[in-house]
């Protein structure tokens, strides 16, 4: 969905009337485009900033139970969440990996090792047919062999549980493609600005096109409000809609090098502050941490990672994992992502706020979503086409959601051989990120030179920057090296260089004159100094 394909887009958005408008291109505004697409719905979903630009790419990246959410007896959003869990295994097997976890016991912990034992076990039963493994129940010798770094002092054993890992950014652009692939139109940077109403209902939406600066109307039976943090802001837009539902917090996360942190699976530990469970968890060449959970007023485009923020992590590594000794200088990036928590009391903290979603609809028929998690964004978009279906005008037929059983990619062997002259490191990056469209990148090649790896330590290949551009909309130099490439999150000042020569790339795509290919550049390195500001 190249620069082309947005301008097809957009004249499509002018010129057709659709059933559904879904305002928010995160994971639950891309699932429900997927969802109304496949029961053969006119879908039309538009998006401020670029597809998985909030929330979506800002994550944990795990799609999970939640464990932890048993200990305040959240067991409805644990069961939802599993069952999730084991379908997105089944139609996204290469977007989402299972990972082991492993959860130390200690004598003098917070939580009882009986009770530690008895949620693993209610874990697993929550999970039923749908659980990866069960937990495993490790002596203290096994649990030091594989963690070295966690305090000795009270420590008598462990277990192993199950949960998996996904490329956040990447399901949203998968499920937004599958939409766009069953006929759905999907547009970024076009922001809607006002609600159109006919006879107090709502009958679509002016849309302003942030790229070429212009206005213009869409026509729709419905529109649904999925914009995540931005929620509220979009049910202001109406007119009879009083209602605001958003508790916002922030949770940050911060990245070190895998070497400093030799991970292969995830580690719980605790904050000794408030005794709130975080996870390290590894990521190619990387570990990760977090995440943190504070209520949040600030700028919802760019949260700022306060030193505050910061401090907190590294104290709760410090006691957690204190033979790491991870100081302030060994971190290479981080990322600040919004909850769009529903509201409750001031006095409950911010991790125990409910991650159960709501459904709302106002007196002009907004349809609202709000809440939930990554993990259940297929079922709260199953829910939300269902409520909308049968709001539609008169004779509309209410076809079932496919989205449990349609593929989310076609199913192929974990590792392809995709030619005997691509250099190994391009195609281990090229299977891993797009499991059995790595063939799309493949066919983008116009010479051997197109699949050479940007650096030794960067397998990004000219030709999958030419995807980027050409069938995922990747309008800017951060939407190709944060939300496409990941490596503005994990590693902003290592690839800087490297960035020079992807904006290059992406001009020869667009026909950018140096000057703009400049201003690329120019932005990606304000967004690195503003990600890092919290370093000095």
């Amino acid at each position: 969905m190249g620069s082309s394909l947005r301008e097809t887009n957009l004249e499509r958005l002018r010129r057709e009337h659709f059933d559904i408008l879904v305002i928010g291109g995160g994971i639950t505004g891309a699932g429900i485009a997927r969802d109304a697409a496949l029961r053969g719905l006119r879908v039309a979903l538009v998006e401020q900033s670029d597809f998985a630009a909030g929330t979506s790419s800002r994550s944990s990246k795990l799609v999970h139970g939640g464990f932890r959410y048993l200990a305040s007896l959240q067991i409805r959003i644990v069961y939802q969440s599993l069952k999730e869990r084991g379908i997105l295994l089944r139609i996204a097997p290469h977007l989402v990996q299972p990972m082991p976890f492993l959860l130390p016991f200690y004598s003098n912990g917070p939580y009882p090792v009986r009770l530690l034992k008895m949620g693993l076990s209610l874990y697993d039963f929550l999970a039923g047919g749908s659980q990866i493994k069960p937990h495993t129940i490790l002596p203290l010798r096994a649990v030091l062999g594989f963690a070295p770094w966690i305090p000795r002092e009270g420590l008598i054993g462990g277990a192993w549980y199950y949960d998996a890992i996904t490329n956040d950014a990447r399901l949203v652009l998968e499920n937004i493609k599958s939409a766009w692939k069953a006929g759905a139109v999907c547009v970024n940077y076009a922001k809607a600005t006002s609600l159109l109403l006919r006879n107090g209902k709502i009958c679509g939406a002016t849309i302003h096109d942030r790229l070429n600066d212009e206005t213009f109307e869409v026509r729709t039976s419905l529109v649904i409000n999925a914009a995540g943090p931005w929620s509220d802001q979009v049910r202001s837009l109406d007119p009879t809609e009083k209602r605001r539902a958003l508790r916002l917090t922030k949770g940050i996360h911060l990245v070190f090098p895998h070497e400093r942190l030799p991970l292969t699976y995830g580690l719980n530990f605790l904050s000794p502050r408030d005794h709130r469970p975080l996870l390290a968890i590894p990521w190619g060449k990387f570990t990760y941490v977090g995440t943190t959970d504070t209520d949040y007023e600030g700028d919802l485009e760019e949260p700022e990672i306060e030193r505050s923020d910061v401090e907190y992590l590294l104290e709760a590594l410090d006691y957690g994992l204190p033979t790491a000794q991870l100081e302030w200088g060994d971190i290479l990036g981080a990322w600040a992502g919004i909850r769009p928590l529903l509201d409750a009391r001031r006095d409950i903290p911010p991790w125990r706020v409910s991650r159960e979603d709501r459904i709302d609809v106002s007196p002009a028929g907004l349809i609202t979503i709000a809440g939930g998690k990554l993990t259940t964004y297929r079922a709260m978009a199953e829910r939300v086409v269902n409520l909308a279906q049968s709001r539609l005008p008169a004779p509309s037929p209410q076809i079932p959601s496919r989205t449990a059983s349609v593929p989310l990619e076609p199913k192929v062997d974990r590792f392809q051989e995709l030619g005997p002259d691509i250099p190994e490191v391009v195609q281990e990056r090229l299977n891993t990120v797009y499991g059995p469209h790595a063939w799309e990148v493949v066919k983008q090649a116009r010479t051997p030179q197109d699949l050479e790896p940007l650096h030794p330590d960067i397998p990004l290949c000219r030709a999958e920057v030419r995807l980027w551009v050409r069938d995922e909309m990747a309008m800017t130099l951060p939407d190709a090296l944060e939300r496409r490439a990941g490596l503005l999150v994990f590693d902003p000042l290592g690839f800087e260089r490297e960035a020079r020569v992807v904006a290059a790339w992406m001009g020869e795509e667009f026909g950018w004159d140096p000057a703009r290919v400049e201003t690329e550049v120019k932005a990606y390195q304000d967004l690195i100094r503003r990600r890092l500001r919290f370093k000095g």
